[in-house]
C-alpha cells in the first residue's frame, strides 16, 4: 500500500513525529495517551505501537495503567478487555525491551528465528514482531 500512496504515508509519519515530539508534554504522556486512545478504538496495532513507545519512553507499569484506567473509563466495557491487552503488551515491551532489541537484530542478521517477519523499506528493514496477539514493529536504518 505505501508503493501506492507514497504521499499519504509519508505525511502520516511527518504528523505522527510532529505529535509525538516533546513540547508541553514530554513525549511519554503522548504515548501513553496514543495508547489509551488504541484501547478506547479497539486497535491492537496502535495499542503495541504506543505500549512500546511508552516504555523505551520511560514510562512505569503504574502510568500505564493509570492512562488504560482512564480510557476504561471513556469506553467502559469493551476497554476493559482492550485494557488488559494493553497491559500486558506493556508489560511485555517493559520486562527488558534490551531483550527485544537483541532478539530484533539477531532476527536482522538471521542469528534467530522469531514469530518476526522481515520487510524491506528503502533505506531502513522493518522487523514486524508479534507479542501476545499484538503487533509492532521496529525499524533498523
Amino acid at each position: 500500500m505505501r508503493q501506492m500512496i507514497p504521499e499519504v504515508y509519508s505525511g502520516y509519519r511527518e504528523m505522527s513525529t510532529a505529535a509525538l515530539s516533546p513540547g508541553a508534554l514530554e513525549r511519554k504522556i503522548k504515548e501513553l495517551i496514543g495508547m489509551a486512545i488504541g484501547v478506547a478504538v479497539r486497535c491492537d496495532g496502535c495499542i503495541a505501537a504506543h505500549a512500546r513507545g511508552a516504555v523505551l519512553a520511560g514510562a512505569s507499569k503504574e502510568e500505564a495503567a493509570e492512562a488504560i484506567g482512564v480510557s476504561i473509563l471513556m469506553q467502559g466495557g469493551p476497554a476493559t478487555v482492550y485494557g488488559a491487552r494493553a497491559y500486558d503488551a506493556f508489560c511485555e515491551f517493559a520486562a527488558d525491551h534490551a531483550t527485544v532489541w537483541r532478539a530484533a537484530w539477531a532476527v536482522l542478521f538471521g542469528w534467530l528465528a522469531l514469530d518476526a517477519q522481515i520487510v524491506k523499506k528503502r533505506r531502513c528493514d522493518r522487523l514486524v514482531v508479534k507479542a501476545k496477539g499484538l503487533t509492532g514493529d521496529i525499524a533498523a536504518c
